[in-house]
């Protein structure tokens, strides 16, 4: 990839390699920069609060778990 978070083009990359409409895609991260780069690409920000991010650095992501291990309930 050319271009870093919170460029989208990673995640572009991804859902087209896919064949999955980037919109029906989630993105976990736990950095601002995971967030923002989600929504640049038009897919849903999963923050996670088990790595880098603050509950506040992350406050804009559209679902906040407190770890990866509560992803699948929300799946």
């Amino acid at each position: 990839m050319a271009h870093l978070k919170p460029d989208p083009e990673a995640i572009l990359h991804a859902a087209g390699q896919l064949n999955i409409p980037v919109r029906r895609c989630a993105v976990v991260g736990d950095t601002s920069v995971d967030i923002e780069a989600a929504h640049n690409a038009g897919a849903i920000a999963i923050g996670v609060l088990c790595g880098f991010g603050e509950r506040e650095e992350l406050a804009d992501a559209d679902l906040l778990l407190e770890s990866t291990a509560e992803l699948s309930a929300w799946l």
